[in-house]
């Protein structure tokens, strides 16, 4: 038996090329295209829903319900951090080795600080009998100081020592009169300098500046001031304004 062959020409093509209604369906790159298609959506699903299963976390999407915004500005923490130790207190600062204390302010220019009063010659604590100060009175300029009385050596009576300062300029009368300085007008019993009918037991005090201590000291006779007599009654220190026998008003008192 003999093979019959078939020549191949255009008008029986369709002999070696099934058509496309013959193959079944559509072409095979199709399916492939569909087939990457889907799997490429699966794994934007997958990736999606495995980095935020609540879907919270997409771009635009709304807190959860009840969820409280961090307010504006705010830094969140960062996960494990250590919080922030306090600031240790500042020590205070040592003096500087060596340094100088600071000195003392001075004094108002011109004005003499009083000097602590001291017991005239030969006297001491123990026989210190009365240390006054001065008081204000009417006519005075705000005299400040300290009279101290003090018994006189072998018995020869007291000694006085004036301390004064903050009268005006010159020479002034100074006596002791028997009453206290509440009485100005009482009588002159101890005239350190002369009066009307005696002679004084002293020099005027002096000033020259005003605003300097002036010192003076006198011996008080047993005959005309005694210890006992000062014990017993009211006795004071006027200094006056002026010198002399007219010395004026008193313008400084210390009660003895």
């Amino acid at each position: 038996m003999s093979e019959e062959k078939v020549s191949y020409s255009p008008a029986n093509a369709d002999l070696r090329q099934p058509s496309e209604s013959q193959a079944g369906g559509p072409p095979l790159i199709v399916f492939v295209g569909l087939a990457s298609l889907g799997l490429l959506a699966l794994i934007v699903v997958i990736y999606l829903f495995a980095g935020d299963p609540n879907g919270v976390g997409t771009p635009g999407a709304a807190p959860a319900e009840g969820a409280t915004a961090p307010a504006e500005g705010a830094t969140a923490p960062t996960e494990g951090a250590a919080p922030t130790p306090e600031a240790a207190p500042m020590p205070e600062a040592a003096p500087t080795e060596g340094a100088a204390p600071a000195p003392e302010a001075a004094p108002t220019e011109g004005a003499a600080p009083m000097p602590e009063a001291t017991p005239a010659e030969g006297a001491t604590a123990e026989n210190v009998i009365v240390s006054s100060n001065f008081e204000t009175v009417p006519q005075g300029s705000g005299a400040i100081g300290t009279v101290i009385l003090s018994q006189a050596p072998e018995g020869e009576g007291m000694q006085i020592q004036v301390e004064v300062q903050n009268i005006h300029a010159g020479a002034h009368a100074w006596h002791i009169h028997s009453a206290s300085c509440s009485d100005l007008s009482a009588p002159i019993v101890v005239p350190f300098t002369a009066t009307a009918s005696s002679d004084g037991l002293a020099a005027p005090i002096e000033v020259s500046d005003p605003v300097m201590p002036v010192v003076a000291s006198a011996l008080i006779p047993a005959d005309r001031l005694s210890q006992e007599q000062l014990d017993a009654g009211a006795y004071s220190l006027h200094i006056h304004q002026n010198a002399g026998v007219e010395h004026g008003p008193t313008i400084a008192c210390a009660n003895l």
